[in-house]
């Protein structure tokens, strides 16, 4: 009977083992996005090309053409998704644009689902894509 019960023991912290393992070699999305550099595809490009992403632990830079855009950027669950923030002050107006997509990896990629009205009429869903 004990043998069943030091087996049953055992067995149980292999189990919580394995699954604390895998959680830590498991990256979170911000690692993974701060690990590479991104191609930034806007389903509403403004013509000037596709910019190049990266992002650091708290800031999202969008370069193209020798020109950088920089956004604050926040990630939270929400209903059981993960949302995005980019947060970026207005250098003409002073006012704040805030931006909130769903984001969701996809194979390598990401995809981000516009949210809100200044996402989904300036900027549309977006693909991160690897470089």
């Amino acid at each position: 009977m004990k043998k069943k019960i030091l087996i049953a023991v055992a067995v149980v912290l292999l189990i919580i083992a394995g699954g604390v393992g895998f959680k830590l070699t498991q990256k979170s999305t911000q690692e993974i996005l701060q690990s590479k550099t991104w191609t930034f595809n806007a389903d509403k490009n403004d013509g000037t090309g596709t910019p190049t992403a990266k992002f650091s632990e708290k800031s999202l830079t969008l370069s193209i053409i020798g020109l950088n855009d920089v956004y604050q950027y926040d990630l939270k669950k929400e209903n059981n998704k993960e949302k995005i923030t980019f947060t970026k002050k207005d250098d003409m107006t002073g006012d704040k644009e805030i931006r909130e997509f769903y984001i969701s990896k996809n194979n390598d990629e990401f995809k981000l689902q516009a949210i809100n009205n200044l996402a989904k009429e300036d900027t549309g869903n977006v693909n991160l894509v690897p470089k």
